[in-house]
């Protein structure tokens, strides 16, 4: 059959609401396939009935990776200010980061197919066969010769990219003062505490540029060795697409595909539907484009012949749209028979997954467990069905004694099924985690892990006047300052911990003596008032709150 000369290749391009301007079709035709962010389950009926009604990427929205913190000053008695050395910072790269559905966050991939003819005109939905899009990922072998010398050049890269972007934040914040003030004498302005000031801003400024330009020349000269590394060994990243095994479920495999193939071959695809506006709505956002949508996988329980998973949190991905063209309009449904081109689209930017404990994204979905009520246990205790434990001959046998220590061990004499109520459980698993607590962060120095708890009405109160006396900057603040909360600092661990006599200041027993010393000896009092402010602060009415980050994208009018 003979190709109609009116049918212009087609150019799948982002929704015109994500042009730089919707009226100009010059910049439509240099974008991408967009993915819109929701934090609802039922992001199709939202994205259907309003198109463009999704949520900001934010900050939060971007990879962090874990770097050394500035250096502080001394403090008071010459012990650490903070309770860890090491700060999340934004990737320099500001790649972005997907959320899983667990953390109650869900994506759309949205294109928009228009005609590459002059005047950019949107394709007729009539003339499309199908629709879809592909997720790919980029990837390098690295031979085992070169693995030592890329390692360290890498290193080196990620180390001054992470100093240049310190250097950057630090040159926005620094302050410019004006004191160039009409009918004042230079005499009188170059004596002024403002005068002073503006020395010593410009002075740090200079020095900010400085280390700036020293820290590019540091970056420049590490790619460059990058670069020579790459040539030598003659790397090139791959671009690969997942194949299914046609005889195992859920079972494939990544390998190498081109970016613009002819035919999708056994590459796995994920469908795109087309944007079906309402009849009576005529200022809806889909009558102004042929629009389709897919959403995007973050988890398929796909992996590899070696268990591998198909998607995880160290690969860089992204997404390819495609879309076939018939030359003649068939029935919904049927068999097209004459398929006339295969086109496809740019890739999106590149993403990686959150990991599944990514504390941001765990703090979208809070669980919250409700603890038995004992007296209510006691009046209506009688064995029932709870969680059962089906036990083979010989299964491990340990009986616990009262004072934590292991009792009798030995293997069960025949098969058992043993059930303990729900209510059982809960009891002794939360007696475990608030046992070992205290043991976990003083084995293994996490003081960092009491900013990660906080009760409602919260467990720890500041020491009256603190927040008075000290705005609990650790970088701000003056040796005598924290030298004057000292005290105060001291009686709030006391209060909260128990002292290390064994007694608390209320007269009950303490939580752990150990606790309450270790917090005074290894710390200086900033740290732990820090914390203190951070633990009452997320257990005020303000924070932490789930409407964090729920910020949604300024809607456009089609011009």
């Amino acid at each position: 059959m003979v190709k109609p000369a009116f049918h212009h290749p087609w150019a799948l391009v982002a929704p015109w609401w994500k042009w730089p301007n919707p009226a100009d079709s010059q910049g439509g035709r240099l974008t991408r396939p967009e993915l819109q962010k929701y934090e609802t389950s039922k992001l199709v009926d939202e994205f259907i009935k309003n198109p463009q009604h999704f949520l900001k990427w934010m900050d939060e929205d971007l990879v962090h990776v874990v770097q050394n913190a500035p250096a502080l000053p001394p403090s008071s008695n010459g012990k650490p200010r903070r309770f860890s050395e090491l700060e999340y910072a934004i990737d320099p790269l500001r790649t972005r980061k997907i959320f899983l559905d667990t953390h109650k966050r869900f994506y759309l991939v949205v294109c928009q197919i228009n005609c590459d003819a002059p005047g950019f005109p949107r394709a007729d939905r009539a003339d499309v066969c199908g629709a879809g899009f592909v997720v790919r990922r980029r990837t390098t072998d690295i031979p085992a010769a070169g693995a030592t010398e890329v390692r360290g050049i890498l290193k080196s890269i990620t180390k001054a990219r992470g100093k240049l972007g310190i250097l950057d934040m630090k040159a926005s914040q620094a302050m410019t003062v004006n004191v160039c003030e009409p009918g004042v004498s230079a005499m009188a302005t170059m004596m002024s505490p403002a005068f002073t000031t503006t020395l010593v801003t410009e002075g740090r400024v200079t020095s900010i540029d400085r280390q700036r330009a020293s820290t590019r020349a540091l970056l420049a000269l590490e790619r460059d060795r990058l670069q020579d590394w790459v040539t030598r060994f003659k790397v090139m990243p791959q671009l690969q697409g997942w194949f299914a095994d046609p005889k195992l479920d859920k079972v494939g495999a990544w390998a190498a595909v081109d970016e613009k193939p002819d035919a999708i071959g056994g590459e796995a695809v994920f469908p795109m539907y087309p944007l079906i506006v309402p009849k009576d709505d005529k200022k809806h956002a889909g009558n102004f484009g042929t629009i389709y949508f897919g959403l995007l996988p973050t988890g398929t329980g796909d992996t590899d012949s070696k268990g591998v998973a198909r998607f995880d949190d160290r690969q860089f991905y992204e997404v390819t749209c495609y879309a076939t063209r018939h030359l003649v309009p068939h029935d919904r449904g049927s068999r097209c028979d004459c398929p006339d081109s295969l086109f496809w689209s740019q890739p999106t930017a590149p993403y990686r997954l959150a990991p599944h404990f990514d504390f941001v994204g765990t703090g979208k979905r809070p669980v919250t467990i409700q603890m038995p009520d004992i007296d209510a246990l006691a009046a209506q205790a009688k064995p029932t069905l709870g969680v059962s434990f089906a036990k083979p001959p010989k299964s491990l046998l340990v009986k616990g004694k009262s004072d934590g220590s292991m009792g009798n061990t030995g293997q069960t004499p025949s098969f058992q099924i043993c059930s303990f109520s729900i209510p059982l459980i809960t009891i002794v698993a939360s007696f475990v985690f608030e046992l070992f607590l205290p043991v976990v962060m003083l084995v293994f120095g996490l003081w960092f892990m009491l900013k990660l708890k906080f009760c409602i009405l919260p467990e720890i109160e500041l020491s009256a006047g603190l927040t008075a006396e000290f705005s609990l900057d650790p970088g701000g603040a003056s040796v005598s300052a924290e030298a004057s909360i000292s005290a105060d600092v001291s009686a709030s661990i006391d209060a909260n911990f128990g002292p290390g006599s064994g007694v608390r200041a209320n007269g009950s027993l303490p939580d752990d003596p150990a606790v309450a010393d270790a917090l005074k000896n290894q710390f200086s009092p900033i740290a732990t008032a820090s914390m203190e402010v951070a633990v009452t602060g997320a257990a005020s009415t303000s924070s932490p709150d789930l409407a964090d980050g729920v910020e949604f994208e300024t809607e456009v009018s089609f011009p």
